[in-house]
């Protein structure tokens, strides 16, 4: 099966999402166009493709407008033929908000974001979007030893931030913006993700496969340590920072349940008596290569996941 084949395949596979065979017809086309076509992946370039800028171009926008069809939807094809393909018996996700760049300032739910290009000394500000976006990882090395994991996206969710008021709000519009940057942050959303993208995977057959959800450090606090992922069969790894707090369990039979002696990520690090080193063997940059890690089990985390107990994974640094 040729490229062009596979890429027919799998928008065909979107029959079931879209309402009518009109509306598969006219997405295919739009997808091929923004794929095929030269410049910015938009719209106009899409119809400009196949040289459609003379004629009527009204029902192209109104597919994104009118039309009765759920952007989740149409990972669920992709999502299904990926599991079963590749015969994934654990299913990694990973997790990461991203920017998409504007220049329209009427385009609703754009907003000022930091550049993350810019240099540390400067903050640049850009005008756009952002969204949440979750990927498959398809661990490709495990088929024929030296194909590098690729990521498939299942899951694009815009996350706008909370418009702030103006200074001239009432007390009423403060409480409420106050009570909406609670439950509408980016970690709020990143726990709403994981949890329809259980559900759908409980509601599609894959209940018995666990589900390991892969993010950076701003996935790391106390509003996405709180949920009891274990419950939900998910595993979540995220990146901490060197300097948090952690603690072992308190020794005895007394009423205290966290230990008096602290230490943090770095000194475990640092120091050999709280852990060992031990070597794995990972594959990454095309092959196969040994790295060294330290292992501990059981912290807790006080002031972020309280009484949950976690495991720090302290990875030595790995030179290129």
């Amino acid at each position: 099966m040729n490229l062009v084949q596979c890429l027919t395949q799998h928008l065909n596979s979107w029959a079931e999402v879209l309402p009518q065979q009109r509306s598969l017809d006219r997405t295919t086309a739009l997808g091929v166009g923004i794929l095929c076509g030269m410049g910015k992946r938009t719209i106009t370039r899409a119809i400009g493709f196949h040289g459609n800028t003379q004629k009527d171009w009204s029902a192209d926008y109104k597919m994104f407008s009118r039309s009765p069809w759920e952007p989740r939807d149409l990972f669920a094809p992709i999502l299904q033929e990926a599991i079963a393909q590749h015969g994934l018996e654990r299913i990694i996700v990973s997790v990461d908000d991203t920017r998409v760049w504007r220049t329209g300032r009427h385009v609703p739910c754009t907003q000022w974001h930091r550049d993350p290009m810019s240099p540390a000394f400067h903050a640049n500000l850009r005008w756009g979007h952002r969204f949440l976006q979750a990927s498959l990882v398809l661990p490709l090395y495990g088929e024929d030893g030296h194909s590098s994991a690729r990521s498939v996206p299942v899951r694009w969710e815009m996350a706008p931030v909370v418009k702030k008021p103006g200074k001239r709000a009432s007390a009423r519009e403060w409480e409420d913006y106050r009570q909406q940057k609670k439950e509408k942050n980016l970690s709020r959303q990143f726990v709403s993700l994981v949890r329809e993208l259980r559900q759908h995977l409980n509601d599609t057959g894959q209940a018995d496969r666990w589900l390991g959800v892969v993010g950076d450090g701003s996935f790391c606090n106390r509003t996405v340590l709180a949920e009891d992922w274990n419950v939900q069969q998910v595993s979540l790894v995220v990146r901490a920072r060197k300097d948090i707090v952690l603690c072992k369990r308190a020794r005895g039979q007394g009423r205290r349940f966290f230990g008096k002696t602290k230490f943090t990520p770095e000194q475990v690090r640092r120091w050999d008596g709280l852990a060992p080193w031990q070597q794995a063997s990972i594959f990454h940059g095309g092959k196969y290569r040994s790295v060294r890690y330290k292992e501990l089990a059981g912290v807790y985390w006080q002031s972020g996941a309280k009484k949950k107990p976690l495991r720090l994974i302290v990875l030595a640094s790995t030179g290129y």
